[in-house]
């Protein structure tokens, strides 16, 4: 009888106080708070985190963020093109030098084929692998740096326009260097129809022993804005082709999980070590 009574008094008092579920929720988290401000220390960050947040503020802003990754693609590419073109020189005088000791007055097949494959292996090594180690390199370098997993984030607003993942700016990056390992990164993203899309994108993205051809014939004979306007008629080709996959093939979109590490300064050793282990492709497939 008294616990009839008990819950006929609750009813009554809770027709006059409609809102009990809100007043717990209130009450509960507000009992949180205090509990926590009693048994939080705040401590100031440090110097080295104040300069992380500000340089995040740059790097993540929705405006500046975009900004400086293209700059950087910028500048990683004018590098890629004036270093490389340099790197290339060198060693084209080298390998010409190393083959005028093989040169031979017999002419039998079997020295014509050692001379031409010792000529198209030279030529290999002195036009494609500067501009495929420089670009290796440098990934390393932003990768230890933490830099590179500030563009991805910055990049997934613009791939997802182009229906892409945002881990599929890694494989279209090391598309610049090797498709070889391009295509073997695919493999990072969860379903085939991202796979093929992204894969699809490197018949339109000139890789690096392709930058080399553009730059050193046309760029020798038809000059530099002849040059330039090869890559931005392969760009034009690669959005409308991205845009006409997206419109075929339907991706679900995900939200993208990714650990931003510290900024921190590269190890030289860790980056040469990562770089040939990216370069072995190009090397032993390519």
């Amino acid at each position: 009888m008294k616990d009839k009574k008990i819950i006929g008094k609750a009813k009554e008092n809770l027709k006059n106080h409609p809102k009990v579920a809100e007043d717990i929720s209130i009450t509960r988290y507000g009992t949180a708070s205090f509990i926590a401000k009693k048994v939080t220390q705040i401590t100031p960050l440090e110097k080295g985190k104040k300069i992380e947040e500000k340089l995040d503020k740059i790097f993540l802003h929705k405006l500046w963020g975009p900004f400086t990754t293209v700059l950087f693609l910028l500048i990683i590419f004018g590098i890629l093109l004036y270093l490389g073109n340099f790197m290339q020189g060198i060693l084209m005088g080298l390998t010409e030098n190393l083959l005028s000791s093989f040169t031979v007055t017999d002419q039998s097949i079997v020295n014509m084929i050692l001379v031409q494959g010792l000529t198209g292996l030279a030529a290999g090594v002195s036009i494609a692998l500067p501009y495929v180690f420089l670009f290796y390199l440098i990934l390393g370098l932003l990768e230890d740096v933490g830099l590179l997993s500030r563009f991805i984030v910055n990049a997934k607003r613009f791939l997802k326009k182009l229906g892409l993942p945002g881990k599929s700016f890694i494989p279209l990056i090391l598309g610049l260097g090797c498709t070889a390992p391009a295509c073997r990164a695919c493999r990072v993203l969860s379903s085939r129809k991202e796979q093929f899309h992204t894969a699809s994108l490197f018949a339109f993205m000139p890789c690096s022993s392709r930058i080399a051809i553009i730059m050193g014939i046309v760029g020798f004979y038809g000059g530099t804005k002849l040059a330039f306007s090869v890559f931005a008629t392969l760009l034009v080709a690669g959005l409308i082709w991205a845009f006409g996959i997206k419109k075929i093939i339907h991706i679900k979109s995900e939200p993208l999980l990714l650990e931003l590490p510290p900024y921190r300064k590269p190890l030289i050793k860790n980056v040469l070590a990562k770089s040939w282990i990216r370069m072995k492709d190009f090397v032993y497939i390519v």
